[in-house]
Parts: structure tokens; sequence; C-alpha cells
């Protein structure tokens, strides 16, 4: 994934709450006030739980399968370069180290010639494919029967042919447009030109496919990185957005409907595509640039700030603003004390005349 508070603070990187959200938000960085007040809390929480609780829980794990290894505290800032599963398409501007290096999309390969039963599926169907999966990790046939029955309510009123990447060996009342297998070669099937819409969960796998072969979505976030990933389709303007907790079939009605007749959900995706695809190299050969360059240079220490040899209260400033706020309290009492002296000796002077 992109820059996150994890990885920010191994390789010191600057990222300023007032916009740059924290990965457990799911905000992009467009918030509003209410969410940059979240936002800042919950950055802050983060950082304390990191250095209170995930360190401390770290080392004594360390410690029991290796004795005599130093503080795990010490790997903290042994990184010179950090690669990204992210890329500048879908992921907003933010500042970067030197040593963060965008590869998001390296996995992506030219596309392999298709099973026959899948590349006929796919050339016959008049109206064209929406391919729907939800990843590796989460399985559809294991969705409540009352989400699979939303699903096929929508996916049986549709003129085009759903392929979807269901688990199990059958689907119960599965209408005839609607085509089941069990695993599907994604990246393969969304470069297929007939493909005219992807159902997915917003991974971020997911999402840097479907932009990469320009194919509009429907995203269907369930946990952790997906709704951010879905916020920022929605935001660039080639994908609709429903929260899984929320899935209704008016909803996904709705929503395919949106994409299918508004062009401009084709027209968003095919420009993010462009960028995407505008680099001097493939990401492929980028990671092993890099990889090769921190071998050559020995670990390529030359890339690391400066800021990662300041303890926490000096990367906040927190000591100088103490001396600072010392030197205006020191600075109010001289005054003060200056000026009572000069008015007791004023008034002792007045006495003594009288």
């Amino acid at each position: 994934m992109d820059a996150n508070y994890l990885s920010n603070i191994i390789i010191g990187n600057y990222a300023p709450p007032s916009f740059i959200p924290n990965l457990l938000t799911g905000y992009t960085s467009d918030m509003t006030f209410f969410q940059r007040v979240d936002n800042l809390l919950i950055s802050i929480t983060c950082y304390l739980m990191r250095y209170t609780v995930g360190i401390p829980t770290h080392d004594i794990i360390v410690k029991d399968n290796f004795r005599n290894a130093p503080h795990i505290a010490e790997y903290n800032n042994k990184a010179s370069v950090i690669l990204m599963n992210s890329d500048s398409s879908v992921m907003e501007p933010v500042p970067l180290v030197p040593g963060m290096i965008d590869i998001g999309g390296f996995h992506i390969k030219k596309p392999k010639k298709l099973p026959r039963d899948l590349e006929e599926l796919l050339n016959n169907s008049k109206h064209g494919v929406i391919y729907f999966s939800l990843g590796s990790i989460l399985q559809s046939s294991q969705m409540s029967n009352q989400t699979i029955k939303t699903l096929i309510a929508v996916f049986s009123k549709l003129k085009q042919t759903v392929l979807w990447k269901w688990e199990a060996e059958e689907l119960p009342e599965k209408p005839p447009n609607v085509i089941i297998k069990k695993w599907l070669p994604q990246n393969d099937i969304l470069a297929h030109k007939n493909v005219k819409l992807f159902i997915t969960h917003g991974g971020l796998h997911s999402l840097l496919e479907t932009v990469y072969h320009a194919v509009p979505c429907v995203m269907i976030p369930v946990f952790f990185d997906q709704k951010r990933n879905a916020k920022r389709a929605q935001s660039c303007g080639f994908a609709e957005n429903i929260n899984f907790q929320e899935l209704t079939s008016e909803k996904l009605e709705l929503a395919i409907g949106k994409v299918f007749n508004n062009p401009t959900y084709l027209e968003s995706v095919k420009k993010r595509s462009s960028i995407m695809r505008d680099k001097p190299f493939s990401q492929a050969e980028k990671l092993s640039f890099w990889v090769n360059y921190v071998i050559r240079h020995n670990g390529a220490h030359h890339l690391k700030v400066s800021s990662l040899k300041l303890a926490w209260y000096q990367y906040f400033l927190l000591d100088v603003i103490v001396f600072l706020v010392a030197c205006l309290i020191f600075s109010i009492l001289l005054i003060k004390y200056l000026f009572e002296s000069m008015m007791g000796k004023r008034t002792t002077k007045k006495i003594k005349t009288k």
C-alpha cells in the first residue's frame, strides 16, 4: 500500500495529519474539519500504541526466540528504501522522502491467452460481461444468504453476462446469465475488451488492475484499506461505492446503472489508465532496479533522512518549544522584577523627599 503511519515512522517521512489521512480512517486527503480532528486523534493514538504496546510486545516475542537479540526498536531505522505498492494514478500526491518508491502495479503482466471456455464466453457475450470477485481472502460463497439473494436479484435483471468468482460447487437459484467459476485469471479477464464492469471489494491489487486495464467498477468494500480505496476510486470518477454492510438490491442496481449509463466513468478510468501507463519503464523493472541499487550501494544509507537520528520529542520540537516557553516566562518575570524594583525605588525616593 502507499505511505502510512507505519512506513512513515520507519523511514522518517513527514506526514501532516491535516491532509494525510491515517490508514485506519478510510478518509481521502480532502477531509472536513471534523474528519481532520478525528484523523489527528487516531494518528496520535496509533503513535502512542506503537511505542507503548506494539514495540514492547514484539520485543518480548523476539527475546523469547532469540535471547541475545538487540531491542527491536534498534531495527526501526535500518531501512533505507521502502517499496510501496502504490501508484500516483489513484493515490493522492503526498510528501515522500527519497527512500520511498512507488511500485504499484508491478504484479500486472501482459495478459495471457484465456482458457477456451472463458475466451468463447467473453467473445460471444452480446451485451458485454460484468466480472464479479471479492478477491482471494474474502469468499463470496461464505456470504450470508440474504446478501447472496440480494446479488442474484440484481444480476438476474441484467442483460449482460455476469462472470462470478464463486468458490462452491453450486449457486442456488443461479440466473441463466450468471456464470460461476471457483477460480478466475483476473488480470487476463480485465484485459479483455468485452469486460464492461468490475464489481469488486476494492482490494489494492484489484484497484490497480482495474485502472491499468481501464475498466470502470462498482466497489463493495468490507474492511481495512478497502474503504479508502473505494473512496479514492469514487473521487477519481471511475467507480461507485457501496459499503458491504449497507448493500441492498436498490443501491447495487442504481450503482450499476450509473456506471453503464454515464460515459464519464469510462472516460475517467481511461484517463487514470493513461497516467498509470505513462512511465519510462515498467513497475517491475523499477522494482528490480531499486533492489539492486540498495545492494550495489551497501544498503544505500545515503538516502536516509536525518530525522531518524532524533528522539521523538526532538522530532516534534517539544524540547525547543519548552526552551522558548521557559525563555518567555523568564523574560516576563525579569521585566516584572525590574519594573517593581524601579517603582519601589521611586516610592522610597518620594518618601525621603517629603
